[in-house]
């Protein structure tokens, strides 16, 4: 009968695997921002589009630097508002007007950046689900 407790503990911790998904997102966050807001890469891993010569003079008056790779960030209002949601186990932000700016980007771009992880981003999550999840267990 003890093995059986154990067996159901141990599917008990497998049910309610939150804790593991919050640690694998929380991981991949770091991944994800940097690709976009550091990188300037779509979620294929390309590099997105340039800036055009008149928005470099307002990025340059902001100071943040002449390259003319699209990082997405001027303000770094959005990419500070990028987080693992409370409510939910996802990305998203919490002021709706940052979201909706995701949404125009996405769409001014014509690419996905915000909405999908990339193969590495998702190897990485699913190995630290599992280290997590087997964390658990012991």
């Amino acid at each position: 009968m003890d093995v059986h407790k154990k067996i159901i503990a141990e599917l008990d911790v497998l049910i309610d695997t939150d804790e593991a998904e919050r640690a694998a997102l929380i991981t991949i966050l770091a991944f994800y921002k940097d690709r976009i807001f550091i990188e300037g890469k779509d979620a294929n891993g390309r590099i997105t589009r340039s800036y055009t010569k008149k928005y470099l003079k307002t990025r340059a008056k902001n100071n943040r630097g002449s390259g003319d790779k699209k990082v997405f960030s001027l303000t770094r209002q959005l990419e500070n508002d990028l987080t693992l949601l409370a409510d939910s186990l996802s990305f998203g932000c919490n002021n709706p007007y940052n979201y909706q700016k995701t949404q125009w980007l996405q769409a001014m771009e014509g690419v996905e950046i915000f909405d999908n992880l990339t193969k590495e981003e998702l190897d990485t999550l699913f190995l630290v689900f599992d280290f997590e999840t087997k964390k658990r267990l012991k």
